[in-house]
């Protein structure tokens, strides 16, 4: 290279730093302010992403820093005041509103259709989560035109708009504290209520019941709704049969424990009851555990509508095509859509603990040798005589509930993989056309109302809408 050649590269870099640094220091001093206003808006934007993105970077650093200090700070008064569930017990006995603000939006492509969705996120006022520590859970339902929703801890609330800002739930007094309440939340988070469904003028509600000191088991609760108080009553509850939380062959689980709510017509009402870890009680014919229960309305009776459940999380009625979406976690691995019909005659069965395409936690080494004497998860349902389910995840999803959004087209969602899935049924009702559509956290609840979807998100307490744009 030649010396003015060399030169002159010297020269051009040394201009375009003293340049870059000329230009930055004007852009930034309130001095020069008086050239600005002769550069349009949309080039000092160029500007500002393309020579300077230190400034934005900086910018946005400092305002995620100040966010999670907020963030910190709120998380820290919750655990110092003594729990989260605290803060929120509290909430509730002031029956104040509950606000969700608008947070975000974005677009996603659910059956090859364009839809927007929106975020709207709660004020703090769902502190105590199922999962998470914090924030908090909640189920929701429609009614009328009513939106309804309930959180892990009992805070029950309604409301009939949906404003671009917000969403404010108004507060419903009730007796739930007589049956679920701190002495079972300071225990576990997951020792909550499970689901709520609205119909007939009737609230339903499902909870983990302590029925006797440590020893648990899902009941159910109804009352008339009205939106001063409801006066709850149970309309199932074990008498006798729980699982007890320190039984000295470590199988227990109370994270396994269902409690979906579906209900059939104004006579009964569809209730699943998880395993509770209780692997010997579910293919038992005399037991509660691992099954969908059918409760009549009018007694109180139960009989056993299907088993051979591990945690059935979702639970979906098609009326047109009178059959039930269940969804269930499996083990390691192995989470199920199983399609239930043929019901009146038979008592169907779905395998667990004897198939599954999933493993027992560890898999197959020494230490879970006895389990799969016991239990040994054939990797068959058919084989077996029991039911095929329509798809099982490999690996878990840790799914949740599942809905129907069009013809044949069905939603179904998960906690871990913190997405929603989308399928088919065709003419021989089996599965097609599987995709995934990332969400970006927990989906604890699913609801479809005047075609539009509606999503819990438990990593931030936001209800999400889903609508076609």
């Amino acid at each position: 290279m030649s010396k003015k050649l060399f030169l002159f590269f010297l020269v051009s870099i040394i201009f375009l730093i003293g340049l870059y640094y000329l230009v930055s220091f004007t852009i930034n001093n309130d001095r020069y302010s008086f050239i600005k206003k002769f550069v349009p808006d949309n080039l000092k934007k160029t500007v500002k992403y393309y020579i300077f993105p230190h400034k934005i970077i900086e910018k946005k650093n400092q305002e995620l820093y100040e966010l999670n200090l907020k963030y910190d700070r709120i998380y820290d008064f919750l655990i110092q005041s003594g729990a989260p569930y605290k803060e929120e017990i509290k909430i509730r006995r002031s029956l104040d509103d509950l606000r969700f603000n608008y947070k975000t939006s974005e677009y996603l492509n659910i059956f090859g259709e364009k839809y927007a969705i929106k975020k709207f996120q709660s004020n703090f006022q769902l502190n105590s989560g199922i999962y998470n520590v914090f924030p908090g859970s909640a189920y929701l339902d429609f009614y009328n035109d009513k939106f309804f929703i309930i959180s892990s801890k009992g805070i029950i609330g309604f409301t009939e708009k949906i404003n671009e800002k917000d969403i404010i739930f108004k507060q419903i007094d009730s007796n739930i504290e007589n049956f679920i309440n701190e002495n079972q939340f300071k225990k576990k988070g997951y020792y909550s209520i499970k689901d709520i469904r609205v119909k007939s003028n009737k609230i339903f509600v499902s909870f983990t019941d302590e029925i006797k000191k440590d020893c648990w088991s899902t009941s159910l609760l109804v009352g008339e709704l009205k939106f001063d108080k409801i006066d709850f009553k149970k309309i199932f509850a074990s008498q006798v049969e729980c699982a007890f939380e320190f039984d000295t062959s470590h199988e227990y689980n109370g994270l396994s424990s269902g409690g979906r709510v579906e209900v059939v017509d104004k006579n009964f009402v569809l209730l699943t009851h998880g395993d509770y870890g209780q692997r010997s009680l579910v293919q038992n014919k005399n037991s509660i555990f691992g099954k969908i229960l059918k409760i009549n309305l009018n007694n109180s009776d139960y009989s056993i509508f299907s088993m051979g459940h591990r945690n059935p999380q979702g639970l979906f009625y098609d009326e047109e095509n009178n059959f039930f979406l269940e969804t269930e976690h499996g083990p390691q691995g192995g989470d199920e859509i199983n399609k239930i019909e043929n019901f009146q005659s038979n008592l169907l069965n779905y395998g667990w603990p004897i198939s599954s395409y999933g493993e027992h936690y560890g898999g197959p080494d020494g230490r879970n040798k006895h389990r799969y004497k016991d239990f040994p998860l054939h990797k068959s349902h058919k084989k077996y005589g029991f039911i095929e389910p329509l798809y099982s995840f490999q690996p878990s999803i840790a799914i949740s509930q599942i809905i129907k959004v069009q013809d044949n087209k069905y939603l179904v969602s998960s906690l871990k993989y913190k997405s929603l899935y989308s399928f088919e049924l065709d003419e021989f009702k089996t599965l097609k056309n599987l995709n995934k559509i990332f969400i970006g956290e927990r989906i604890r609840d699913i609801t479809y109302f005047n075609n539009q979807i509606y999503l819990f998100l438990e990593d931030s307490a936001s209800i999400a809408i889903l609508k076609r744009s």
